[in-house]
């Protein structure tokens, strides 16, 4: 029995020894760790814009060149690059390249707009009536009581 249990830890032991030799081999030759990314090509996102649920638009920065590449269920597609021309009308048009700022502040005005409370307290106008009126129903709350 005793026998039985040694000849299985032996043969665990030998099984860890050449993954870890076979690891060290492949990390040295490919010269990529188990795990880690290769950042050998400079890749950058400038902008993403959700169309649906899972479908998406990214313009991506590979190297010196720019592409616009839809993601959605099935994968990744190539949809056309720009060239310099393209990325300079871009900027031109003062079109956000990133637009998560743009797309919060916009969400925030719209949601602000809905309640012209809020709108008026934001933006100034009618901030004090607001307040008055405020603390006149909380008087009379307590007037009520």
């Amino acid at each position: 029995m005793e026998s039985v249990i040694l000849q299985m830890v032996l043969s665990l032991s030998a099984v860890l020894v050449i993954m870890v030799a076979i690891s060290a081999v492949v990390k040295k030759y490919v010269g990529i760790a188990p795990g880690k990314r290769n950042n050998s090509v400079p890749i950058e996102i400038l902008g993403q814009k959700f169309i649906q649920p899972k479908r998406a638009i990214y313009v991506v920065k590979i190297s010196k060149k720019v592409f616009v590449m839809s993601s959605h269920e099935q994968g990744m597609h190539l949809l056309g690059e720009l060239d310099d021309q393209d990325m300079q009308d871009l900027t031109e048009e003062n079109v956000p390249v990133s637009s998560l700022k743009q797309s919060i502040m916009d969400s925030t005005k719209s949601f602000v707009t809905q309640f012209p409370k809020l709108n008026d307290v934001f933006h100034g106008s009618g901030s004090n009536n607001y307040i008055i009126k405020k603390q006149s129903r909380t008087s009379r709350k307590k007037d009520l009581e």
